[in-house]
């Protein structure tokens, strides 16, 4: 993917900017008024951790690259376009597990540094056994498709550090079909 930073990529700094974005598009999907379908990424209540404190915990304990980050982003918006047509929404429910998610297997797909399955999960609060059944669905739902060219990653990085400000990040075009109400997979 390339490097998409430059001097503002301090530790933390990362963490905050996704969170922010995630917050305003989780608010803005919630206005609509939309409910989304159930999912493996659904919680029966909402997170007791705000988005933003969540993708900051996730970063203080993973020490995941920006560009992990930035991926992760790309990878929730892939699954929220390919489901879309099924009512899938990006809601206060459902974006933690998504989120934890798309950040594990981002940071398999482009940092060096591996950090343990378990470090992830128990950052993410979930089991590990749930952890991987969450990626598998991730990873189902984009289609395998979690490849960034360097461009499309600097305009997520553009869209996000607006959105940490002011904006909101846009949803990319969905890979393929797919039904996550049929093709979905009994966790452990």
């Amino acid at each position: 993917m390339g490097s998409v930073c430059r001097s503002d990529c301090s530790p933390g700094l990362w963490g905050w900017r996704v969170g922010e974005a995630l917050t305003r598009a989780v608010a803005a999907s919630e206005k609509s008024g939309k409910a989304s379908i159930r999912t493996v990424f659904q919680v029966s209540a909402d997170p007791k951790i705000s988005i933003s404190q969540y993708c900051e915990r996730l970063e203080q304990h993973t020490h995941v690259s920006p560009e992990a980050q930035i991926l992760a982003v790309a990878c929730l918006d892939r699954l929220a376009a390919a489901w879309e047509k099924h009512g899938f929404v990006l809601g206060s429910r459902n974006v933690h597990r998504a989120y934890v998610a798309a950040l594990s297997v981002s940071s398999k797909f482009v940092d060096d540094e591996r950090v343990h399955q378990t470090v992830f999960a128990a950052a993410g609060g979930v089991k590990p056994c749930v952890l991987m059944g969450l990626e598998r669905e991730l990873l189902r739902g984009v289609a395998y498709s979690i490849h960034l060219t360097p461009e499309a990653a600097a305009r997520y990085r553009q869209r996000i550090e607006g959105a940490s400000s002011k904006g909101k990040v846009k949803v990319a075009p969905a890979s393929r079909t797919y039904d996550p109400r049929t093709d979905s997979y009994d966790c452990c």
